[in-house]
């Protein structure tokens, strides 16, 4: 076997190996040799990579990706020896404890909810992962708030909300959804940027790529409130009034760049670490602050530019960069309490302050 194929299927299914040092071998990974796959799997988020090892056992991940990443040459044995996992090219000579086969036996007893056997896959469109990344920005990962933890999929709609930010971002292509993902699922979903395939059963959503790689999300069980979402939008933005739009000043994207550096992370705000946006008199002033420091920028708000008198936005400065490279203009609400960004693909709402 070629070393550099082992790792790459290691470093891929890392992705699912729980982290916490919880006892209960989810920081193992699985060879699955009567099926082909190496897997891993946390009860949240699983990834399998097809790989013919020929061999059936489970080993720490952790210490495998270390030695392998630090192993010279390409050829590589791997086999059993006796109830260790035997790992040897011409120099090195690795030996790995097998997972008791009591506790593999429960362990693959989990891995069988997972169903990636004979699963109906379609089409995933090619801008789902972009929704996701896109979400992300107002996805709530706070357990207590329920499926509001999560990025909603109903139809060909994404809605994330954390009760301060919205995100609605609309899908392209004709497959129609409707579950919901956890944020930290969806976290990992969107660093695998090739995904061509979906699939949905009753508690997993399964994605997969060119290479046969699936990733598996556990689904959130719950009603997500789109309909109320999209109400409080409507609301907040009658078609019957013109909100005032505002233009955000060209050649913020340095500014954004330095302020980040000292950017903050707010408690309130999702755990992301934020900039805020203010004028005063005839400049926008651009914010960044944490414990160690605190970064001002000035821009001038030249002719056609404009923000509001009394606000501040507070804002991820990943997102702002996001959507000026979009769009730089924004509403507000009649009272200034919220603004609206929209794109041709997202609306983004923030609840700001005043004052």
């Amino acid at each position: 076997m070629k070393r550099s194929e082992l790792l790459k299927a290691v470093e891929y299914v890392m992705a699912g190996v729980d982290k916490s040092g919880s006892p209960t071998g989810m920081d193992f990974i699985v060879f699955d040799g009567k099926n082909g796959w190496v897997r891993s799997f946390n009860d949240v988020l699983s990834v399998s990579y097809p790989l013919a090892t020929g061999i059936n056992g489970a080993i720490k991940a952790h210490d495998l990706v270390k030695v392998l990443s630090k192993m010279d040459g390409e050829s590589l044995r791997l086999d059993l020896d006796g109830e260790k996992v035997l790992i040897k090219n011409a120099k090195t000579t690795l030996k790995m404890v097998k997972m008791e086969e009591s506790q593999l036996s429960q362990f693959q007893s989990r891995l069988v909810s997972l169903q990636t056997e004979g699963l109906e896959w379609q089409p995933l469109p090619e801008t789902f992962v972009e929704g996701l990344e896109t979400c992300l920005f107002s996805a709530s990962n706070a357990p207590e708030l329920g499926a509001l933890a999560g990025v909603a999929i109903s139809g060909n709609k994404m809605v994330s909300t954390d009760n301060k930010k919205i995100t609605v971002f609309t899908i392209g292509g004709k497959t129609k959804f409707n579950f919901i993902l956890p944020t930290d699922v969806v976290n990992e979903v969107k660093k695998f940027s090739n995904l061509k395939e979906i699939a949905v059963t009753e508690a997993w959503v399964h994605f997969k790529d060119d290479t046969g790689l699936v990733i598996s999300g556990r689904r959130i069980l719950g009603e997500y409130p789109i309909d109320k979402i999209t109400k409080l939008i409507d609301d907040s933005f009658p078609k019957s009034k013109k909100a005032k739009t505002y233009l955000l000043p060209d050649g913020m994207s340095k500014p954004i760049e330095r302020a980040e550096i000292c950017a903050g992370v707010e408690g309130d705000f999702g755990g992301l670490a934020t900039i805020s946006l203010e004028r005063k008199d005839k400049f926008l002033f651009i914010r960044g602050v944490k414990e160690s420091s605190d970064l001002e920028e000035k821009i001038s708000l030249t002719e056609g530019c404009d923000f509001p008198d009394g606000v501040s936005i507070r804002i991820s400065p990943t997102f702002l960069k996001k959507i000026i490279g979009v769009t730089r203009e924004f509403q507000t609400s009649q009272n200034n309490s919220i603004v609206l960004f929209k794109s041709k693909n997202f609306v983004h709402l923030i609840v700001v302050k005043i004052g």
